[in-house]
């Protein structure tokens, strides 16, 4: 049971990752904003340096992954570990050169002119600073309710899903 429980987080944390990164990087054809609100939330990208959080986000993401694969593949080397790890930044960041105009079109979708300024306003005062400088940190915290929340949830769902597999006559490995 542990090894399905071990799979099943693996292969759910693959599975986020990947709809993250598609649905960061998928071309949407949506109509371009005028050329001041595009050049003001590039300004606000840049002042509260979303890229650079993506990028502390995905690395975070991407360490938290390290456990997994070890739990996975117990005879992994670190050496190996950080190949995947390297690796998987490597195209992450490759990726990201096309993040500007995408994230442009989210902040378009969800926001007007003058929120777009409010925001800038808002990240200049001494709050809108401390909320920029300690969300990596929630989010890491946020990743790891996630993964704590996850375990639990197949913890206890298993024993369950395996009694009803096996009613329903299929074989389930387990440790």
């Amino acid at each position: 049971m542990a090894t399905i429980c071990k799979r099943f987080l693996a292969t759910s944390l693959l599975i986020c990752f990947s709809l993250l990164c598609s649905t960061l990087l998928s071309h949407r054809a949506e109509a371009e904003p005028g050329a001041e609100k595009r050049a003001a939330i590039e300004a606000l990208l840049v002042e509260t340096d979303a890229l650079k959080l993506g990028a502390e986000i995905g690395k975070q993401l991407i360490n938290g992954i390290k456990p997994v694969f070890k739990k996975a593949v117990p005879n992994i080397t670190d050496e190996a570990l950080d190949v995947v790890v390297e690796e998987t930044l490597f195209s992450v960041e490759k990726a990201q050169s096309g993040l500007i105009d995408q994230y442009v079109l989210i902040y378009d979708r969800y926001f007007e002119a003058d929120e777009i300024d409010d925001l800038r306003v808002f990240y200049r005062t001494p709050t809108g600073k401390k909320s920029l400088k300690v969300m990596p940190l929630l989010m890491q915290d946020a990743v790891q309710i996630g993964q704590t929340l996850s375990k639990d949830v197949m913890q206890d769902a298993m024993p369950r899903i395996v009694e009803r597999l096996e009613a329903m006559g299929y074989k389930v490995k387990q440790k």
